[in-house]
């Protein structure tokens, strides 16, 4: 299901702009792009992402995106959804003709979750600049430094 979420008016004496938030809602999670080139993955159970899930948020994130490089937040919260088969694919998977990714953060407050993060980022090494925290907002921040240094 895809949405156009809240409508955000913004005037001034100038201009008004008009921000829409897109939402794609699938059965474990709620993707959504939350400002240009960085998308947001927001788990919704502890339902543990395999690898049949792993393509169907890259599918997904390269829709809100229309398939442009962008940024990912994880936003796992308090769950604990990765499997080791789901961290191997989403090590195996960065490439630039997969899925463009430019920064990874992963939000975690769950101690289980946050190991399985530290051990992915120590043991995959992955391809692109990853960083686990544990709020939203920070690494909505870290991404943004993230994008304006590619420009």
């Amino acid at each position: 299901m895809i949405s156009a979420g809240k409508c955000l008016f913004l005037s001034d004496e100038q201009s008004l702009i008009m921000v829409i938030q897109q939402k794609i809602v699938l059965s474990f999670a709620e993707i959504t792009l939350v400002k240009d080139k960085i998308v947001c993955v927001d788990y919704l159970n502890e339902e543990p992402v395999n690898v049949e899930k792993g393509i169907k948020l890259f599918e997904t994130i390269q829709k809100l995106s229309n398939q442009e490089p962008c940024a990912i937040i994880h936003n796992v919260g308090d769950k604990y959804i990765f499997t080791t088969d789901a961290l191997r694919f989403m090590a195996s998977q960065l490439d630039k003709e997969n899925h463009k990714y430019l920064a990874r953060a992963i939000v975690a407050t769950n101690a289980a979750t946050r190991i399985a993060g530290n051990n992915f980022i120590k043991l995959y090494k992955p391809l692109i600049p990853t960083k686990l925290f544990l709020e939203f907002e920070p690494s909505v921040a870290w991404l943004d430094e993230i994008l304006a240094s590619k420009k």
